[in-house]
């Protein structure tokens, strides 16, 4: 490690960062909801009746001075419009004044009691009262934001990640890339594929523009959102294909090149070459677009992931193993101990991946021994 402390490369910073940035905000809008509700019903237990609060009031408009025996003979005196359908239909019908009367004080007791809520809820607007209004407000359009953002969040999430994974070679393969052909192979592919997902995007947000259906600016947002994540990504791939590593042995064989594909790019060439037999090149990018869908899904197994590399780099999993290490058991007792210690985390949260990746290697090397 070099004297002035841990150096990260202008790669990492461009793709740790951002992704670390996304997965709080992520976890801020996740927890916003449950802060939300703890202030509603703080604020209910502070000030009675603070739903009522939480908006101005709004004077009432009605007069509550009005003269009863004057609206009365008002009313009396008004006559029902001669081209009244519904008189023509029920027949002419006499006001009773009494009922013109209760009627009439029913309407100005109302009124006033609007007016005396109205002046109760001025006098309850202190500015205490204003002042966690605002913050309460504050969060209650965070969670609004949050929920609008949620899937443009996962596009540049997985965009990111994609990118950083093309130009890191870290697609998951059957096998590594060790040769030349290898790498060629494998990147000429993944540029056809991420070719494949750019066409796509572009023909989907066409088509949508075509249709008779109306396109919110969301939706196409959205969509510009992929056709720049795809072009972004294929334009990686290209630069991968003609900046060959000066590690890589020469030579190769063409049937182990095939294996270092990534598996994203093989299943990306298997659906894109169907869509486009069946002449529904637009096929891909409809389903991404339904995958928006599930996006609050998607975005909590990006945090089990984050939480589980966070996990691996401390000393968590073998001070879990430090607890039968002395009982010297075989491999395969091992492995059912770690079976039933990933049981744990998947009872509470669902997620025994956070304690595989943290343990992963741990587990790798205590079978081993």
């Amino acid at each position: 490690m070099p004297q002035g402390g841990f150096r990260r490369s202008g790669l990492e910073w461009f793709s740790s960062l951002p992704a670390c940035l996304l997965l709080l905000a992520v976890v801020l809008f996740s927890t916003s909801s449950d802060i939300h509700n703890q202030m509603l019903r703080a604020g209910e237990q502070l000030w009675s009746g603070y739903y009522k609060l939480r908006m101005d009031p709004v004077q009432p408009e009605c007069d509550l001075n009005r003269d009863i025996e004057a609206e009365v003979a008002r009313e009396l005196a008004e006559q029902a419009p001669s081209d009244d359908p519904m008189a023509a239909l029920l027949g002419a019908h006499e006001k009773d004044p009494r009922e013109v009367r209760l009627a009439i004080e029913r309407s100005v007791a109302d009124c006033r009691a609007a007016h005396a809520s109205y002046e109760d809820l001025q006098d309850k607007l202190t500015p205490g009262v204003k002042a966690y209004r605002a913050v309460e407000l504050f969060v209650a359009d965070l969670i609004a934001f949050g929920l609008t953002a949620q899937r443009y969040v996962l596009v540049i999430l997985v965009m990111l990640c994609a990118v950083t994974a093309t130009l890191t070679r870290h697609h998951i393969a059957m096998r590594a890339m060790e040769t030349r052909l290898d790498y060629t192979v494998s990147h000429t592919l993944q540029t056809i594929a991420n070719a494949m997902l750019l066409g796509s995007s572009v023909i989907f947000r066409q088509s949508s523009l075509a249709s008779s259906t109306t396109v919110s600016g969301e939706e196409l947002l959205l969509h510009n959102f992929w056709i720049v994540g795809f072009a972004c990504l294929t334009l990686a791939s290209l630069y991968r294909l003609f900046r060959v590593p000066d590690n890589l042995a020469p030579g190769g064989n063409l049937n182990q090149a095939f294996l270092s594909v990534p598996l994203y790019t093989v299943m990306c060439l298997i659906s894109g070459t169907y869509f486009a037999l069946i002449g529904h090149s637009s096929g891909i990018g409809i389903y991404l677009g339904k995958m928006m869908e599930l996006a609050d899904m998607f975005l909590n197994v990006g945090l089990y992931v984050w939480v589980g590399m966070m996990l691996k780099q401390t000393r968590l999993a073998t001070l879990v193993f430090n607890i039968f290490r002395p009982w010297r058991m075989p491999p395969e007792m091992l492995a059912v101990v770690a079976v039933l210690v990933a049981a744990v985390p998947t009872a509470y949260t669902g997620a025994s991946g956070i304690f595989v990746i943290a343990a992963g290697a741990v587990i790798y090397s205590e079978l081993r021994a």
